[in-house]
C-alpha cells in the first residue's frame, strides 16, 4: 500500500481512520485526566466554544413556546371551517389574496372577511398569550 500513497497523495483506509481518530481521543483523554490530578487549570474547553448562544432558547421560553402553540392549535380548531382555511392559507402557508381565494373557490372579499372573522376570533381566545 505504500506505493498506493505516492500514487494518490495519501492514504488512508476507513480502519485506518478509525484507528487514528481513536487514539488521539484516547490520547487526550489520558493527557486531561494527568492535567486534573496534578491540578492544572481546565484549558481543554475553548471559550469561544463554551459561550452561550445568543440566539439559543431557554427552556422556560421552550416551554411557554411549546403552550402556546398548543393554544394556537386548539383555538384554530374552534374555528369555522373557511375561517379556518383563510387563516390557515393566508397567515401559516403565506399565500396572497389571490391564492387563498383560488385554492379556497371563492371571492377574494370572502377571504378577507373569513380571515377578518379568524383573527377576531383567535384574538379572543387566546388573549392570555399577548
Amino acid at each position: 500500500m505504500p506505493g498506493n500513497r505516492k500514487a494518490t497523495g495519501h492514504h488512508c483506509s476507513i480502519a485506518s481512520c478509525k484507528t487514528v481518530f481513536a487514539t488521539g481521543t484516547r490520547r487526550n483523554a489520558v493527557r486531561n485526566r494527568w492535567k486534573g490530578w496534578l491540578g492544572f487549570p481546565d484549558d481543554s474547553g475553548d471559550p469561544i466554544q463554551s459561550a452561550p448562544d445568543p440566539h439559543s432558547v431557554l427552556p422556560e421560553d421552550e416551554i411557554h413556546r411549546d403552550e402556546s402553540g398548543d393554544a394556537i392549535a386548539k383555538a384554530v380548531g374552534k374555528l369555522p371551517l373557511r375561517q379556518q382555511q383563510a387563516f390557515l392559507l393566508r397567515i401559516w402557508e403565506g399565500l396572497d389574496v389571490a391564492a387563498t381565494a383560488k385554492a379556497m373557490g371563492c371571492s377574494q372579499g370572502s377571504v378577507k372577511t373569513h380571515l377578518s372573522r379568524a383573527m377576531a376570533s383567535l384574538r379572543r381566545q387566546l388573549q392570555e398569550y399577548r
